[in-house]
């Protein structure tokens, strides 16, 4: 057994040891206002799966949604570990002050992160819309084939009046309410927070489904290959562009 093994088997068993603690002779203690923040600077430095951790225990604690082994031992681990770091000797920090701070640490990340994705899709959906004019040139040129669909529909839906009206209706609001979000967001700080696995992996599985689909298309039904590009292109084309940009800004995936 490697070193590696050896120390996670010993802090699974430390943490099966927290997992069956009596806590009954623990003496708990609520803290004060200057020793929330404190904390609330600590738990702020924590890796994001200990942060995962106090979440799960403190907001969603009605399901062990990581499927944690061992949750109550790892969350009391943490909460004596966060006790010792206060300087607190024979006391640990009551559970309302950790859901205190706990809470505090979440709304905040969570403004964060949607500052942060709002300003990942607006820079996406820009160079998107650039690249959708070329595609769109391409398609209707026979670049990728024989053009099957025409777009004389979408002018005429567009030059009826009731159509304009519906999509003032629908996008005016839409423009406010982004203003607003990034008025609220820009008042934050403009830290990247992780994007979870699963946000990178869907694209990356939605890019590979699409160009599966092209390859099929372009050996059984080479007739229609020129529409799939157009379609499927869109698709490619959007998770390319707004992967590319969370990686040249840096936004770390865990």
């Amino acid at each position: 057994m490697n070193k590696n093994n050896l120390i996670f088997q010993y802090f699974n068993e430390q943490i099966s040891k927290y997992d069956s603690m009596d806590t009954s002779n623990i003496s708990f203690r609520l803290l004060s206002k200057s020793e929330e923040k404190i904390l609330e600077r600590k738990i702020s430095k924590l890796p994001y799966s200990e942060k995962s951790l106090l979440y799960m225990n403190y907001i969603f604690p009605e399901e062990n949604i990581l499927d944690v082994k061992y949750p109550r031992g790892e969350k009391l681990y943490l909460q004596e570990l966060l006790s010792r770091s206060l300087g607190l000797k024979d006391e640990w920090i009551d559970d309302v002050s950790m859901e205190i701070v706990v809470k505090k640490i979440f709304d905040r990340e969570n403004n964060i992160y949607f500052y942060n994705k709002l300003k990942v899709d607006g820079i996406s959906f820009i160079i998107f819309s650039v690249f959708l004019v070329l595609h769109i040139y391409f398609y209707k040129n026979g670049i990728y084939g024989m053009p099957l669909l025409s777009f004389d529909i979408f002018r005429h839906m567009i030059a009826d009046k009731y159509v304009r009206l519906e999509l003032i209706v629908i996008l005016v609001p839409a423009i406010f309410h982004t203003a607003f979000l990034i008025k609220n967001y820009l008042k934050n700080e403009p830290i990247f927070i992780p994007y979870y696995s699963w946000d990178k992996g869907f694209s990356v599985k939605v890019l590979a489904g699409s160009v599966i689909t092209l390859i099929v298309t372009r050996i059984f039904f080479s007739d229609y290959f020129s529409v799939m590009v157009l379609f499927a292109g869109l698709i490619i084309l959007y998770q390319v562009v707004s992967l590319g940009v969370k990686e040249l800004m840096k936004v770390r995936d865990f």
